[in-house]
């Protein structure tokens, strides 16, 4: 973390609000602050104008910038790329392999006159660091520009409004975001201009990408004299060619060779001898670390164990290692070159990472490491700052328990960071955390935890205005804190709804969109082979589809149920409770769409429609009511198939359409007849190996309707995947996960065949984004759509799982 960018933990207040016009953005044109209590959780309050602290802007320019490195070595061609991009407002991108000389080509560009000088609103540097997510970013630069004297959490909203005249450069290095939460980013501060690094491009279109290759051969040397403090003696010359030949160029791996023949008192002829025999025999880390002692090989274990982007200071890795005398070691690694400092804070050199982490040895380091951090947690329980320091090492430690099932230990660590996180307005990170002692809590069955993380994670969805989680996680909280007689417990999760039912009431709020459901640290994503599950929309003509059933019955016992990822159904109004059918209903006042409505209430047909609010899919439809042909369907809204459709009404060629709806013969789109259900399978539990985990078979039937004939062009007769691979869809097909149990994951195919006569079969199983995960007891509701050559359709199903 960047100290000089980040807030302070202060008193346990964070306010929630914005700055100027705060009383135009919250709730009843008040700020809100929350009191984080570790015990109950946090607890909202109307922040009184006599002790309210709006933010204040900072005196442009705001310069933050990183270290200067002034003797970069044969990069002359990226620079002048980047220096005439960046002052035109065209993003630049530096991608490659570790330890190619990324972050140094960044430190010189930001300081270069002539990017300096043109970015009037100033520079800001950020090396990013474990976990953190697109709302911590924000967060960041947000304070970056704005002087916070008491922790305060701005709105994504806020931030892009506020800060999206500005004109600055933002490097952001070691970037490991995903490609569209890049462009998230970036939609949010659309006038900012952004120079990165990261292992993978992340940038395509209007933003340069360039691969960083080695050095050339001159540059190369010029870095090996560099390294030696001396030229090169003629008997020397021929060796650091060949040196740097078999390096390919690359920085890094060079100055550790060339360090080690220091170390060492070798010659570099002898050095390139065993650099030339070790890339052959692909044994290059291994050979580096031949002569190191085994105290030495006891730090470069344990920050292997912990990976890129998180670093220690050097007293726990004292403790961790159980080495009197780490201070001299580390200052010896340093000088190999093999590690890493930034602000007094180490960390492993990227270029050993890869090959090392694949040494089942780093377990017992990240064994130690837990063990250590959970008793260095409990001693600084009342110094959430000095917590928040190590949050990186505590983040990285945490994911590592969560997948060893250690729940206790998730428990501890997650207890110690989550308040930190909250008060320095890192909510995306304190989100993850949150969602992993929800985990914990359902691992163990501890009521009381769950309340906590559900109460926690609605106080966090109600400040960032996104009232249908807040309701979902607080209403549950609320249920089982009943249940448990906790009266203090009661009171701040009831206090909280409150706010949530005033949120829903202001007729001129416009709510945060809907952030992407974030999984716990114990299933997040690093494999790019996995496809997102996530659900996403579509619109659907209001046309009925049949749901056919299938089941899979799961052996008993089986392993305990991941952290809740989608919300509890919301708790009912009364439908018993009358409506006058003569009261005018005001367009513009907003409905709760968890109100049901009386099927016996005329409504007016002249009364607009709000195109956002969802309809309840049991409210019968009124056929004499005119349909506005404009206004947009919800796609997850089921409607009435003996609605008759007005012929008149224009349809959307991309629409899937019901097989059961008479067609207008006019059409000229084909319709698909589309069957699906879900079939029982067999397959053993065990590992989490995929070809252990049980699939279902979606049986599809996709025939030309009026004539039966069936579809084979939808996909390649034959078949496609197997049991121990993910594939994607073929073009024109989808299936979008559209509700799951509590917990549960989303589907993915495995595999799918073609008999050659429009039939299908799908095996699918359900899947998070670190890999597959147990079917959960419940329906797994799905959307097949298909749309190819012309035909075009879609299918509800549901699979039913039940134990035995």
């Amino acid at each position: 973390m960047n100290p000089s960018i980040s807030q302070s933990g202060g008193d346990n207040v964070v306010q929630i609000g914005y700055v100027e016009h705060a009383d135009q953005m919250n709730i009843g044109g008040r700020v809100l602050k929350v009191n984080i209590d570790s015990l109950i959780g946090g607890v909202i309050n109307i922040a009184s104008q006599d002790v309210y602290i709006a933010p204040t802007s900072r005196p442009a320019p705001v310069y933050l910038f990183p270290r200067t490195f002034p003797l970069l070595r044969g990069r002359e061609e990226e620079v002048k790329v980047a220096v005439s991009l960046l002052p035109y407002e065209q993003s630049v991108e530096f991608h490659g392999l570790a330890g190619i000389g990324k972050t140094v080509l960044l430190r010189h560009l930001a300081h270069h006159p002539i990017i300096k000088s043109t970015f009037s609103d100033g520079l800001i540097y950020h090396r990013v660091t474990y976990g953190q997510t697109v709302a911590d970013i924000l967060q960041i630069l947000f304070n970056a520009f704005y002087e916070c004297k008491t922790p305060s959490k701005a709105r994504n909203s806020e931030i892009h409004r506020v800060l999206q005249g500005k004109k600055a450069l933002v490097i952001l290095d070691e970037l490991e975001l995903k490609r569209e939460e890049l462009d998230r980013l970036a939609n949010y501060l659309p006038s900012f201009t952004f120079l990165i690094t990261g292992l993978e491009q992340h940038q395509w279109g209007e933003a340069k990408s360039i691969e960083l290759q080695g050095l050339s051969l001159n540059a190369a040397l010029a870095l090996v004299v560099q390294e030696l403090g001396q030229q090169l003696q003629p008997a020397e010359q021929a060796g650091a060619e060949k040196l740097c030949m078999a390096l390919e160029g690359h920085p890094l791996k060079i100055l550790q060779a060339v360090a080690w023949a220091k170390t060492e008192k070798k010659s570099l002829v002898a050095i390139a001898q065993q650099v030339s025999t070790a890339v052959a025999q692909d044994i290059w880390t291994a050979t580096l670390l031949t002569s190191l002692s085994k105290p030495q090989r006891w730090i470069i274990a344990l920050l292997a164990a912990l990976g890129a982007n998180v670093a220690l200071g050097a007293e726990a890795i004292s403790s961790i290692t159980g080495l009197s005398n780490a201070k001299a070691i580390l200052e010896t690694l340093l000088q190999r070159q093999l590690l890493e400092i930034d602000s007094g804070r180490i960390r492993l050199a990227s270029s050993l990472l890869k090959e090392l982490q694949q040494q089942s040895v780093l377990t017992s380091w990240m064994e130690r490491t837990s063990n250590f951090l959970i008793q260095w947690v409990q001693q600084h329980k009342n110094s959430p700052d000095a917590v928040l320091q190590e949050s990186d090492a505590i983040l990285r430690t945490l994911e590592w328990v969560a997948e060893a099932g250690r729940w206790s230990d998730v428990i501890v660590l997650g207890r110690a960071i989550e308040g930190g996180l909250a008060l320095s307005g890192q909510w995306g990170s304190w989100e993850i955390v949150l969602q992993s002692i929800l985990e914990a809590a359902h691992a163990t069955g501890d009521q009381t935890l769950e309340a906590f993380a559900l109460h926690e994670l609605g106080t966090r969805s109600l400040c960032l205005n996104q009232a249908t989680e807040a309701q979902s996680y607080l209403s549950r909280a609320l249920q089982i804190r009943e249940i448990l007689g906790d009266r203090g417990a009661i009171e701040a999760t009831t206090q909280n709804l409150h706010f949530v039912s005033e949120l829903c009431s202001v007729p001129s709020f416009t709510l945060e969109p809907q952030p992407e459901p974030q999984l716990p640290l114990s299933r997040q994503a690093s494999e790019s082979n996995v496809a997102q599950w996530l659900i996403r929309g579509a619109a659907v003509l209001p046309l009925a589809t049949g749901v056919l059933l299938g089941v899979i019955t799961l052996p008993d016992p089986y392993s305990a149920p991941p952290a809740a990822t989608n919300p509890a159904p919301q708790t009912p109004v009364d439908p018993q409770t009358p409506v006058d059918p003569q009261t005018p209903v005001d367009p513009q006042t907003p409905v709760d769409p968890q109100t049901p409505v009386d099927p016996q209430t005329p409504v007016d047909p002249q009364t607009p429609v709000d195109p956002q609010t969802p309809v309840d899919p049991q409210t019968p439809v009124d056929p004499q009511t005119p349909v506005d042909p404009q206004t947009p369907v919800d796609s997850q809204t089921p409607v009435d198939s003996q609605t008759p459709v007005d012929p008149q009404t224009p349809v959307d060629p991309q629409t899937p359409v019901d097989p059961q709806t008479p067609v207008d013969p006019s059409s000229s789109t084909p319709i698909l007849t589309i069957d699906s259900n879900g079939a029982q399978t067999t397959a053993s539990v065990g590992n989490s190996q995929i070809s252990n985990y049980n699939r279902a078979d979606i049986i599809i039937s996709a025939q030309q309707s009026g004539t039966g004939a069936g579809i084979n062009s939808l996909a390649p007769v034959g078949h496609i995947g197997d049991a121990n691979s993910f594939i994607p869809f073929p073009p024109g097909w989808s299936l979008d996960t559209k509700l799951v149990p509590p917990g549960g994951c989303g589907l993915q195919p495995t595999s799918i065949s073609n008999d050659g006569a429009g039939g299908y079969r799908l095996s699918v199983m359900t899947v998070a984004q670190m890999g597959p995960c147990p079917w959960l007891e419940g329906d797994y509701h799905y959307l097949l759509r298909i749309n190819v050559d012309g035909y075009q359709n879609s299918s509800i199903g549901k699979i039913s799982i039940n134990r035995n």
